[in-house]
């Protein structure tokens, strides 16, 4: 069995059924998608740019 060159990284699985549902106004819905999409960017590219990538 061949192992892969990189390294394994941990990954925290979470259940999402046990929490309660909120409701978000549409407006603060806008920012948090924005919000967290620039954050998945920058985790990225923090990622790409380390040594061995």
């Amino acid at each position: 069995m061949k192992r892969s060159a990189k390294p394994l990284y941990p990954q925290m699985n979470l259940s999402l059924f046990n929490m309660p549902a909120t409701a978000t106004p549409e407006g603060q819905q806008n920012e948090l998608t924005i919000a967290l999409r620039e954050l998945l960017i920058s985790a990225a590219e923090a990622k790409s740019e380390q040594p061995g990538n």
